[in-house]
């Protein structure tokens, strides 16, 4: 009787409850309390599973643990309890819930601006000062008025492939386009391909753990420009591991990207695909390729731009 009062003083109810069942019927109360817990669906998976090992004396001294348990699953945020079986007793122990984790992720993410890999000069870009002097450039700033016109989170939205020369300005567009959807209440970023692979192999090297989380943020992120792709130093690891993973992902959540590049689509195609006398590692690269640029083309639609190199003004 004492172990039974001891389980109802240790139940989360008032306390008036508490007094009013340590006078009455407390065998009638503990039968119903027991035959609950045993029938909770996870708890009778653990009992199913642990068969050959469990016996009545280890269920019986359990019931205090599947009770925590079944609270404890019903009512954390932030952790997800699992039943164990250590030393012949059933005790509980704790992971980190990844629901909960996705969503401060996303509210840390959330408006966020991230042009800090750029310049200087770029981090200032303003869209109504883009010189529109070059008539080649005039396409270019129409296409990325329309992209901050039309965007909405979450919307199928198509963005583009910013082509063209170097020093005509596209990184500077692009920079003032992040910063104009932002102002929306959008998470946006634009990061150079070259510094994202950086990025990701200097974590792998020092905090390998950290990589997924980084790789996350740029599927996840509102609105995406990764700018100069092709001029990165590309690998089978980069773009089968990190690259095709982000475009894919954001394919997916019609998530819209934008690309800056000095290699027209058909060209960047032909970069990606790397043969050489192993007619299987030749197939396989020209599949990887495949992947790659139909997702590309269902992201963005290319956009060429013309005009002088103004590398010194930006």
């Amino acid at each position: 009787m004492s172990g039974i009062k001891e389980m109802v003083k240790a139940l989360d109810v008032p306390a008036k409850l508490k007094k009013t069942l340590l006078g009455k019927d407390i065998d009638s109360f503990h039968a119903q309390v027991k035959q609950e817990t045993l029938a909770d669906p996870d708890i009778k998976q653990f009992i199913k599973s642990c068969r050959e090992v469990l016996d009545d004396d280890m269920l019986q001294k359990a019931l205090p643990t599947f009770r925590e348990f079944i609270k404890n699953r019903d009512e954390s945020e932030k952790y997800v309890p699992h039943l164990k079986i250590e030393n012949n007793q059933i005790v509980i122990r704790y992971s980190f819930d990844p629901v909960y984790q996705e969503k401060v992720t996303r509210k840390k993410w959330k408006n966020k601006l991230d042009i800090s890999n750029m310049s200087l000069d770029n981090q200032m870009a303003n869209i109504a000062e883009y010189d529109l002097n070059d008539m080649g450039r005039q396409e270019a700033y129409s296409a990325c008025l329309d992209l901050i016109k039309e965007f909405e989170p979450k919307k199928k939205q198509k963005g583009i492939w910013l082509v063209g020369g170097v020093g005509i300005g596209k990184s500077y567009l692009l920079t003032a386009t992040v910063k104009e959807i932002n102002l929306k209440g959008a998470s946006a970023a634009i990061i150079e391909v070259a510094d994202l692979f950086n990025k990701i192999l200097t974590q792998l090297r020092k905090d390998n753990w950290r990589v997924d989380e980084i790789i996350t943020y740029y599927k996840e992120v509102d609105f995406l420009v990764l700018d100069d792709i092709g001029a990165e130093n590309l690998t089978a690891y980069r773009l089968e591991d990190i690259l095709h993973p982000i475009i894919k992902e954001r394919y997916k959540q019609h998530k819209l990207t934008c690309f800056t590049s000095n290699l027209t689509i058909m060209e960047y195609a032909s970069r990606l695909i790397s043969p050489n006398n192993n007619n299987q590692d030749e197939k396989i690269s020209k599949e990887r390729a495949r992947r790659t640029l139909d997702r590309i083309n269902a992201l963005a639609v290319e956009v060429q731009a013309y005009g002088r190199n103004r590398r010194n003004k930006y």
